[in-house]
């Protein structure tokens, strides 16, 4: 009897590997394609948010020369110009 129970251990043990192994093997790529795809969207992200704000720096920068010219042109001359916000009060 002993050795009856002996064979049906060790082909259950090998049928369990067999399925172990199986099981591990499909879901590797499926976990190795989520990593893959999630560090691919937060790159995109992060390269989105970057292109903005270098959207928003350079309107900053356009805009702040454009009224550091005014102003130089308007100490220059004395006058005030229209649309140009008053830092002073």
């Amino acid at each position: 009897m002993k050795a009856g129970m002996n064979s049906i251990d060790n082909t259950l043990t090998s049928v369990l590997a067999a399925l172990g192994g199986s099981v591990i093997g499909a879901t590797t790529p499926v976990l190795s394609n989520f990593v893959l795809q999630r560090s691919h969207t937060q790159r995109e992200l992060t390269n989105r948010e970057i292109a903005q704000r270098e959207d928003l720096y350079s309107e900053f920068i356009r805009r702040g020369t454009s009224y550091s010219r005014i102003a130089f042109t308007l100490t220059a001359s004395k006058q005030s110009a229209p649309g140009v916000p008053s830092i002073t009060s």
